[in-house]
């Protein structure tokens, strides 16, 4: 069955930023007005190893990026400290703090018995008025995204407290249509998630290929017809007969980079560049883009060397 977004109707302004145009039968709420209960922080308690019989400890780390669980990290709470943390079918956990605030979490009863850490915040929806897939859905949207990094902006810290989250501006649709939506999301969603799963697989099989080809013209060059001797390294195993091995000690030079307590953005006279390892991005290039300096009057500076940034 195929579901439309919306069946051209007439649209009015949100009075919300980054929502604008909304249809005229929706309504704009705070998060705190679609629930009967004040938004919750979790339970202060260091997680345990895993017994049996004892609800599940939830934690922001237990969350995949595709909003799972992970079946690797299962720590439980002892049932009487788990009381008053206990998650419902459509809870919805928020992320706090660190790298990881603002991160939703929807929680479904075939998780089985599960409470919550101190680092999440629970919202649970008045399903007289929320669809909790349509406001988990809410989560993944850009708008949202844009919301919690304005956030970030504006505290300069990773910190997302229950009082912001409660003053999220929710665009909320007649219940039926929450319901048409979710179908409408799911269904789509499920479509380009598995194109995404097929192209991370040939991603990584091309990643595989091509350490195979560097591999092999580096330890056993371009001529397949060459005559072979081994190399004495076991993991290099055979390698032309004109080839010789040695440590790398003896063919190049090592030296420690500085440390600098204090650098200076942008390049002005007087100044040069330095690197730091964050300069260099995943395929071992530089980032031309980084931008550190320190004053030449520094005399470790003198001891630099130039950085190619181009290919061979």
């Amino acid at each position: 069955m195929k579901y439309a977004l919306r069946d051209n109707k007439e649209m009015k302004d949100s009075g919300v930023t980054g929502i604008e145009m909304i249809p005229v039968d929706w309504t704009v709420l705070k998060l705190k007005q679609l629930t009967d209960h004040p938004l919750q922080y979790g339970l202060n308690e260091s997680a345990v190893d895993c017994i049996d019989g004892d609800p599940r400890y939830i934690r922001i780390t237990d969350v995949t990026r595709s909003g799972s669980l992970r079946s690797d990290t299962v720590k439980t709470m002892p049932i009487e400290k788990a009381q008053g943390y206990l998650l419902k079918d459509g809870d919805l956990l928020f992320a706090r703090s660190g790298a990881t605030a603002g991160k939703p979490f929807m929680y479904h009863d075939s998780y089985g018995a599960s409470c919550f850490a101190g680092y999440l915040i629970r919202f649970t929806p008045n399903r007289d008025k929320l669809l909790p897939r349509f406001i988990d859905f809410f989560t993944q949207s850009s708008y949202y995204n844009n919301w919690k990094n304005g956030i970030f902006i504006q505290a300069t810290i990773q910190n997302i407290s229950a009082d912001k989250y409660k003053e999220l501006q929710v665009p909320v649709p007649p219940y039926d249509q929450q319901k048409r939506i979710a179908y409408f999301l799911n269904e789509k969603t499920a479509v380009i998630d598995e194109v995404v799963k097929k192209k991370k697989k040939q991603i990584e099989l091309l990643k595989e290929k091509r350490a195979a080809l560097i591999t092999q013209a580096v330890t056993k060059g371009l001529d397949p017809n060459v005559k072979m001797k081994d190399s004495g390294v076991e993991w290099i195993g055979e390698i032309p007969k004109s080839w010789i091995t040695q440590p790398l000690k003896r063919l190049v030079r090592f030296q420690s980079g500085d440390g600098f307590s204090e650098t200076m953005q942008g390049n002005e006279t007087g100044e040069r560049p330095f690197m730091k390892v964050s300069d260099i991005n995943g395929n071992g290039r530089y980032v031309d883009s980084a931008k550190n300096f320190v004053s030449v009057n520094d005399g470790r500076s003198q001891n630099w060397h130039p950085v190619p940034t181009g290919s061979i």
